[in-house]
């Protein structure tokens, strides 16, 4: 049995990629005990809360993710979900472990057919499905998605999916996305991902060897010592 936590480091990655984060304590330890499944993420997968009642302030959305962290429903132990978004582009880290935000998955883009909390990791945006997206939240869902799909699960856009492309039981969340569209952006953030981590590269290579040029050229006048004018330049001892 596999059962392979979300990296301790993932807030750091988020904000490394200009996500706002707010850590719920407790997450690097949080998720279904091993007893009740796997958890190997190979995917994504994107759903709204549906009682999400434009709360709009950070507390009342702290709150809320406190509640899809710790306490669940009656008939869904908690978490529900590895990550929470805010309408204004907060991500709240909930779990690193499994959680039950998705029932039994069929076969949906690249991902085969199967246990769905074990195979993706699970975005609950604060949003009733029928309210439509506000720009920000919108942007940085799929930000998010890319960051996760480039930085944790190691796989493409296609991993990334909605809950109605893998429900058995006819779920229609996340409400008024067109997944297709939404992966295009998706795609578009992985890849100015990946160009900024290329320029980035091409930088520290760039600086490197300029370092190594001018050490070396610190280096040949370190054996010699300035002098008054006029004066002959000597040799400084190396031991």
């Amino acid at each position: 049995m596999t059962y392979r936590r979300l990296p301790d480091n993932l807030p750091a990655i988020l904000r490394n990629h200009g996500i706002e984060v707010i850590e719920i304590p407790g997450w690097r330890t949080r998720g279904r005990p091993a007893s009740t499944g796997e958890f190997k993420p190979v995917g994504v997968l994107c759903h709204h809360t549906g009682s999400y009642d434009r709360l709009g302030d950070t507390a009342d959305d702290t709150a809320y993710a406190e509640w899809l962290a710790k306490e669940g429903r009656a008939d869904l132990p908690a978490p529900l979900a590895h990550l929470a978004l805010s309408r204004g582009g907060v991500v709240f880290v909930l779990a690193s472990g499994r959680a039950n935000h998705a029932g039994r998955a069929k076969s949906s883009g690249t991902v085969a057919a199967g246990d769905g909390n074990a195979l993706y990791i699970g975005i609950e945006a604060m949003n009733d499905g029928k309210q439509g997206w506000d720009t920000r939240q919108y942007q940085t869902y799929a930000k998010l998605c890319a960051v996760l799909s480039l930085k944790v699960t190691h796989n493409s856009v296609r991993t990334v999916r909605g809950h109605k492309e893998t429900s058995t039981t006819g779920k229609w969340d996340p409400g008024r996305i067109d997944m297709n569209a939404f992966r295009e952006l998706t795609l578009k953030k992985m890849n100015q991902i990946r160009a900024e981590a290329s320029f980035a590269e091409r930088a520290r290579i760039r600086m490197g060897g300029l370092t190594r040029s001018v050490r070396d050229a610190f280096g040949r006048l370190g054996t010699r010592r300035a002098t008054s004018p006029g004066e002959e330049l000597e040799s400084e001892p190396t031991s």
